[in-house]
């Protein structure tokens, strides 16, 4: 029996709705923090970027903003740079032994049918081995969708507890954590040839984190343990 604090961010485009969470034992919440600041600590040595800025995928690697603030070069110009930081950052999370995976990926879907049938996978495994979640959802809670699938949830047998709590990916690293491994696995369904270095690295690096029997890896690809 586990009680679980779960990260849930989007990523897809009209082809693909993906939702992803990531769940943490709340007693190991505080190890799972303290490695993956160790983590930024070192992305702040190596490319100048702060332990409190964000890390987005889709803004790193579409060339926009300044990632180190106090440069005028670097990884606010370099793509290579951009590219090698996000692969870190996968690798990273795949390296975090306590966090479960569990996403789901709906070809020509809908968004809020993607979280709802995320939701469900969720309650299935999590009645299996008697454990509980509370989520931890990106945005600021202006979409009513997250807060109406889970009222839709039948209150006398759910394990995930209460509404969604919602938190903007700026302002937690767990968060962003979340955003980077979903835009993972968008690219490893949507095979964008613009994304193609980022096609192993859900088999890579994911797939080990992935919840028992979740695999949610595309077909044909290689599944690393």
């Amino acid at each position: 029996m586990t009680t679980y604090i779960a990260y849930i961010d989007d990523s897809g485009d009209e082809k693909y709705a993906v939702y992803t969470a990531l769940l943490i034992p709340i007693e190991k919440w505080t190890s799972t923090l303290h490695e993956w600041l160790k983590f930024r600590r070192n992305v702040f040595e190596t490319f100048t970027v702060p332990a409190d800025g964000e890390i987005h995928a889709t803004e790193l690697l579409s060339g926009k903003g300044n990632p180190a603030p106090t440069l005028s070069y670097g990884i606010n110009r370099d793509m290579g740079k951009r590219k090698k930081l996000l692969n870190l950052a996968v690798a990273a999370v795949g390296s975090l032994e306590h966090v479960r995976v569990l996403s789901r990926v709906v070809p020509n879907g809908k968004p809020d049918d993607c979280y709802r049938s995320l939701l469900k996978d969720m309650e299935s495994r999590l009645t299996a081995e008697d454990s509980w979640a509370i989520l931890v959802v990106d945005g600021n809670g202006t979409d009513g969708s997250h807060k109406k699938a889970h009222r839709a949830l039948k209150i006398a047998n759910r394990r995930i507890v209460e509404d969604p709590w919602h938190q903007d990916s700026k302002l937690s690293q767990l968060v962003q954590m979340a955003d980077i491994v979903s835009f993972t696995i968008f690219q490893a369904h949507k095979l964008n040839q613009t994304r193609r270095f980022m096609w192993g690295w859900m088999p890579d690096f994911i797939h080990r984190r992935e919840w028992p029997g979740a695999c949610n890896c595309p077909p044909g690809a290689q599944q690393r343990p």
